[in-house]
């Protein structure tokens, strides 16, 4: 099959695979020297920061404000005029400019952070050959395990690296992007995916680790995300130690056996195992390790070390955000036990209710009131048709209830089918009150009865007749 290498694109199966790989820069908070680290092209570089800086000067570009984060952006493309990829005057410019906010915002809304993150955008690139993105944060060549600056400057709130950027990006703009937001065509990749991806590299998930198991950076730096490398069987940390080093083997690096032992991750991946790391049986650099066992994720990860063209991932999935808390993102939401709430509050989906309130949809009912649609029933009132039930009354045609009597209507709130429920959340969508259940079972049968005494009257006289 056509193939290119790592960096590349690669066709399997008549499905359009895209590596996402790590650029990454490593630097030293207290020393002169920053190494510069670029895994896909094992290219590494000193730079003194006594005499170099990085950062543009003057104002930002553009700012993001969100949730308590300031993002500074610095789009090199405007200020040198390359009129390709970020330039407001390129045809991707303005579309490129707005997934990017759109997914700092995503990412502030998560993490539930504060400060100020300086964020330079490269100049784009345009051959469609290497990578289709890459970023990176700084590490301090110190011995330890460390954060990044990207979240050392939001945890301490003093920038780490006076004259360089927390974050930075590359973007190579030669790819068939699809920069909306709505459903890629079947040979793109999706901006706002790979995007995501990026970011989180930056926010500290990578590894720095090399085909040796010595640091790419300096003797004894590891990340954070290293810590909770393990070896699956017995669970044996890879990193350990003060100074931490690798005390592995090298064939745990291609072992395809490596797990994260952190346990937000463990417990959000909710499959009773480690999720797995990606370590294939022959070490790609940028991709290994630092990254999920791609394709044995239960329901699959933003930080799988492909993307697969036609389909999206714009958000973490929850393996994602646990091992962002096991790394130190400690702001972001805890848990929400089952049982208490379906996704965002008590009830199906935001509130008490179905959706948003405490009923189905908005209110306690099932779209805006109490009922199922504006009332306490199932449109205004508490039952299903005229009574108190669906339109006005609380019955069902006459009466007090049938189907939907109590607050809820249809999903999971206080009273999803019936009444209030006897919990606050349910799987299956069936919140039943008992006393409003056994007078249905009831009705049901007296129902059942009149039915077929009715039916029998019908079929004497039709055979009298006969």
């Amino acid at each position: 099959m056509p193939e290119k290498n790592s960096m590349g694109i690669k066709i399997v199966t008549g499905v359009a695979v895209i590596f996402c790989v790590l650029m990454l820069a490593e630097g030293s908070a207290y020393a002169e020297l920053i190494v510069g680290y670029a895994p896909d092209a094992d290219e590494i570089k000193l730079v003194d920061t006594e005499v170099d800086k990085d950062m543009p000067a003057g104002f930002p570009d553009d700012q993001v404000v969100y949730n308590g984060i300031t993002f500074n952006l610095y789009y090199l493309d405007l200020q040198n005029n390359t009129n390709v990829g970020f330039d407001n005057d390129a045809s991707t410019g303005p579309k490129a400019q707005a997934r990017f906010k759109e997914t700092l915002q995503y990412v502030a809304s998560v993490i539930n952070e504060t400060g100020t993150l300086d964020v330079v955008v490269n100049e784009s690139q345009t051959d469609g050959s290497g990578f289709l993105a890459a970023a990176g944060t700084y590490f301090s060549n110190t011995p330890g395990f460390q954060m990044g600056s990207t979240m050392s400057r939001l945890k301490n709130d003093i920038k780490p690296f006076n004259g360089y950027e927390e974050v930075y990006l590359t973007v190579d703009f030669g790819w068939n992007w699809y920069l909306d937001k709505g459903t890629p065509g079947f040979s793109q990749p999706d901006f706002l995916t790979v995007l995501l991806h990026e970011m989180t590299h930056s926010l500290g998930l990578i590894s720095l680790c090399s085909n040796t198991g010595d640091s790419v950076v300096a003797p004894n730096v590891y990340s954070m995300w290293d810590k909770e490398v393990v070896r699956r069987t017995g669970m044996f940390n890879l990193f350990v130690g003060t100074p931490p080093e690798f005390t592995g083997a090298l064939f745990d690096l291609t072992g395809q056996n490596l797990a994260f032992a952190g346990s937000e991750a463990f417990l959000r991946y909710g499959h009773g195992l480690a999720p797995g790391v990606y370590a294939p049986s022959t070490w790609q650099s940028g991709s290994s390790i630092s990254h999920w066992d791609t394709g044995n994720i239960i329901g699959g990860a933003v930080m799988e070390h492909l993307v697969v063209t036609g389909t999206t991932r714009r958000e973490w999935s929850p393996v994602d955000i646990g091992a962002l808390v096991d790394l130190g993102y400690t702001n972001i939401d805890p848990m929400e036990v089952e049982g208490e709430g379906a996704e965002e509050g008590e009830g199906a989906e935001e509130g008490e209710g179905a959706e948003e309130g405490e009923g189905a949809e908005e209110g306690e009912g099932a779209e805006e009131g109490e009922g199922a649609e504006e009332g306490e029933g199932a449109e205004e009132g508490e039952g299903v048709e005229e009574g108190e039930g669906i339109e006005e009354g609380e019955g069902v045609e006459e009466g007090e209830g049938a189907v939907i009597e109590g607050e809820g209507a249809e999903e999971e709130g206080e009273g999803a089918v019936e009444g209030e429920g006897e919990g606050e959340g349910n799987n299956d969508g069936c919140m039943c009150n008992k006393e409003s259940y056994q007078k249905f079972e009831i009705e049901k049968i007296l129902d059942d009865i009149f039915m077929f005494l009715l039916m029998t009257v019908v079929l004497a006289a039709w055979r009298r007749k006969s």
